[in-house]
């Protein structure tokens, strides 16, 4: 009998003692005994960034390097996938690990303090973060094979002692005005609501997606600066998650695409919306008391004068037919600027140019409203009235402001001049006009105002249904330019100004002589001003070439200045411009040094190739003074020659030639 109740009273002390151990949740039992690893720190991740390129590359330092750092993020909502999100533990500079481990939550969960063994690893700077990986597939660094974790990763026996200074709290404001520093970084922002025209939807919703299958919710603050929340369909937490009107903070990891701040939370327990919404704290509320700008920024802007506005935008049209003129659908009836129906290519709507704008605004407004499948985008040029930032709408329901897209593009691995051109999101305005702003303060006054130029252009997506309308487009600050619009305008392809359009590469070639092109003098389709067509010159030189020579052209008379655009280098020589005249001969123009600022070139007795050319990824205008020059106008006859210096390399882009 005494044994029988032993054993009972083992078996009762057995469950009770392993029962406690047990944990009804996703953590694992923790070990009763844990040895600190022995290994030794001798490398931050800040001393990484220096080292970490674009391109994917084995590890460069030491392979003894061994960092430290705290996780941050956590895959247990599902809204991040084999990554690893860590701060340097004693600087906070944020890093990305590629792991296969689609529940390292477990294992890693925030606050764990880990080490990472550099020796074999893959790194590379992704747009400003640097990634740690087990390989390469090209353009982005691969996860580190599942079996091969525990050989770089180790972590410590316990977490770090204060989270706090790993998770700040900071407001919309603090965030917006230091972005590139919080990239990558966990925070929480307070005192934001999600927009009024959502709440009730589903943070995720698949009907409703960018391009990477992403849905993006707008939050907003008392001053209605915005940002995006960023969930997808793996994220388990969010996609029956339903927006509240409530506002509170919000807890996630910042990233910065085309200057806008998305957001990713990891669990619910981020989204703290507790507390009464501000400001009227209507739900879909009624449309906003709207504000127009101070003047307006164009003659037209407001689409009243339809002459007016023709007479100031590119070849006195709009570009596609999905924009036209709206009659009585305007701001309070008036006439408006329509967007309606589908386009095959992502392109311009219309862009104004040859007007001069003030030089001290900061911002620019416009109204639209409607709904559309994809968004618009607005192009903003620099002083040099050419290359553009891209301010980039994405998603609108309700008025904001549009920061511009700061981060160059590049073709072929040389700089662009331009930003990116994004066409992602959708807009509906719930039938109510909304006022979109671009912050134009960013640019520290690189926008063009003299004229000579192209100023703004407005852009669509394709393969979209679009049905909005546009409407008073204004300054909100500056000083009004007393400007009728006609500044000097650049002919139109065909005009007998034009020498040389390379937009019809066969009627450019039809006018050269008998001995054509330079083999390196190449067509170059879209890379001319304003998305034209372009004459490239690539390679080097082994003498003094005609490039081309254009020929039994007939020209207008009486001009007094020859123009020439150009952007791109040549390290060692210049270029050199035979301008024929009436009674045999030439005149040479010869360009010297050419660097970022527009020349007016005088013409010599001889080609002269001394110089080199560097325009810095802008385009460049080159006039030739002709007021000493009887150039050939008499249709039969050389009448043009470009010329290069022999031994140097031509990395160049050349646009429409023509008289003025």
């Amino acid at each position: 009998m005494k044994t029988i109740f032993k054993s009972i009273l083992f078996i009762a002390l057995s469950t009770l003692f392993f029962g406690s151990c047990a944990k009804n949740d996703d953590f694992s039992v923790p070990s009763l005994h844990c040895e600190e690893p022995k290994v030794v720190i001798n490398k931050t991740i800040d001393e990484l960034y220096p080292l970490a390129e674009q391109t994917v590359k084995p590890y460069s330092g030491d392979p003894k390097d061994i960092l430290e750092g705290v996780v941050v993020s956590s895959d247990k909502g599902g809204n991040f996938h084999n990554k690893l999100h860590i701060l340097d533990k004693n600087t906070k500079q944020p890093l990305v690990l590629n792991i296969d481990n689609s529940a390292s939550f477990v294992q890693y969960p925030p606050g764990t303090i880990i080490y990472v063994r550099l020796g074999g690893l893959y790194f590379n700077n992704s747009y400003g973060l640097v990634n740690l990986g087990g390989g390469t597939n090209g353009k982005y660094t691969t996860s580190i094979p599942k079996g091969s974790i525990d050989k770089f990763i180790g972590k410590f026996c316990k977490p770090v002692k204060d989270f706090t200074p790993y998770n700040p709290t900071i407001t919309l404001e603090e965030l917006l005005s230091k972005k590139d520093f919080y990239k990558g970084k966990l925070v929480t922002i307070k005192d934001v609501q999600f927009n009024r025209a959502i709440v009730g939807k589903k943070l995720y919703d698949k009907s409703d997606v960018d391009s990477q299958g992403q849905t993006l919710r707008e939050m907003v603050d008392k001053d209605n600066r915005s940002f995006f929340v960023r969930t997808s369909q793996y994220s388990r937490d969010f996609v029956a998650y339903e927006i509240p009107k409530h506002s509170g903070s919000i807890t996630g990891i910042v990233d910065v695409f085309s200057n806008n701040v998305q957001f990713y939370p990891r669990v619910l327990e981020d989204i703290n919306l507790k507390e009464e919404p501000f400001g009227d704290g209507e739900v879909n509320p009624e449309p906003e008391d709207i504000t127009l700008g101070k003047f307006l920024a164009f003659p037209g802007a407001d689409f009243e004068d339809w002459d007016a506005f023709l007479g100031v935008i590119f070849k006195n049209q709009l570009s596609d037919a999905t924009a036209q003129k709206a009659p009585n659908k305007g701001w309070e009836n008036s006439t408006g600027l329509a967007v309606e129906g589908q386009r095959d290519k992502n392109g311009y709507l219309f862009s104004v140019e040859k007007v001069k704008m003030p030089t001290d605004a900061t911002k620019l407004s416009f109204l639209v409203k409607g709904t559309s499948a994809k968004s618009l985008s607005i192009n903003i040029h620099k002083a040099n009235g050419t290359n553009y930032y891209a301010y980039n709408l994405e998603n609108v329901t309700a008025s904001k402001v549009i920061q511009p897209n700061m981060d160059e593009s590049s073709f072929q691995g040389v700089p662009s001049g331009n930003t990116t051109n994004i066409y992602t999101g959708t807009i509906d305005t719930g039938g109510k006009w909304v006022k979109i702003t671009l912050d134009l303060s960013a640019l520290n006054g690189d926008y063009h105002q003299t004229g000579t130029g192209t100023f703004i252009s407005f852009r669509n997506g394709n393969d979209a249904n679009y049905d909005l309308v546009i409407d008073e487009i204004r300054f909100e600050d500056g000083t009004p330019v007393e400007d009728n619009g006609e500044g000097p305008v650049d002919p139109e392809p065909g005009e007998p100004f034009v020498i040389a359009d390379f937009n019809d590469w066969q009627a450019f070639t039809s006018t050269l002589n008998n001995f054509g092109l330079k083999p390196y003098a190449t067509h170059a389709p879209g890379q001319g001003r304003d998305g034209k067509d372009a004459l490239k010159l690539s390679g080097t030189t082994t003498a003094n070439d005609y490039v081309f020579t254009i020929t039994g052209q007939q020209v207008p008379e009486g001009k007094s200045r020859l123009i020439v655009w150009i952007k791109g280098t040549s390290n060692n020589k210049s270029l050199s411009f035979n301008v024929n005249k009436a009674g045999g001969g030439f005149d040479p123009f010869n360009a010297g040094t050419v660097a970022t600022q527009d020349l007016e070139l005088a013409k010599f007795t001889t080609n002269q190739y001394n110089g080199s050319i560097d325009t810095g990824g802008n385009w460049v205008k080159l006039t030739l003074n002709l007021s000493e020059t009887t150039y050939n106008a008499t249709g039969a006859g050389d009448v043009f020659s470009l010329k290069t210096g022999s031994n140097s390399t031509y990395e160049l882009v050349i646009d429409s030639i023509y008289f003025e």
